[in-house]
């Protein structure tokens, strides 16, 4: 449940990024009404909403961080997937959540961050892949069923 709501809030967080881009669309859109301010304020808010919305991809990684982690650990002990396949599931999770409060406590290691989230997501493009390709393990499924 707590990796649902994560991936939920990810969902939300992903909705106001989007609208924070079509408001920047927006300002530079041109427009006669925005005429009434001033191109210094008007860039001003560009950059603005350009910081928020990149702020907003901390956070996202965070609540994503969460469900990739929960996600990772539930893979592992199912005993319907390789275990291996849930601990390449926690190296992204463990990734994003360094990114994203590392981009807070540390910002000068924001290059090495970047990093351990790119090879994390080798975890997750496996995991897909092996849930189109193969799927659970259907004896275990079964087995665990008739319990």
């Amino acid at each position: 449940m707590i990796a649902m709501s994560a991936r939920l809030g990810t969902a939300f967080i992903h909705g106001t990024i989007i609208f924070l881009s079509i408001t920047v669309l927006l300002l530079v859109s041109g427009a006669e009404y925005l005429d009434a301010f001033p191109k210094e304020q008007r860039d001003s808010l560009v950059l603005l909403f350009i910081n928020l919305r990149q702020s907003g991809g901390l956070v996202w990684g965070m609540f994503f961080g969460v469900h990739c982690l929960l996600i990772g650990v539930l893979a592992y002990k199912s005993g319907y997937l390789p275990k291996w396949i849930g601990v390449l599931m926690i190296l992204p999770g463990i990734g994003y959540l360094m990114n994203s409060f590392g981009a807070v406590v540390a910002p000068d290691l924001t290059g090495l961050f970047v990093i351990v989230v790119g090879i994390g997501t080798i975890g997750e493009i496996v995991f897909a892949f092996w849930l189109l390709i193969k799927g659970v393990d259907v004896q275990e499924w079964r087995l665990r069923a008739g319990e």
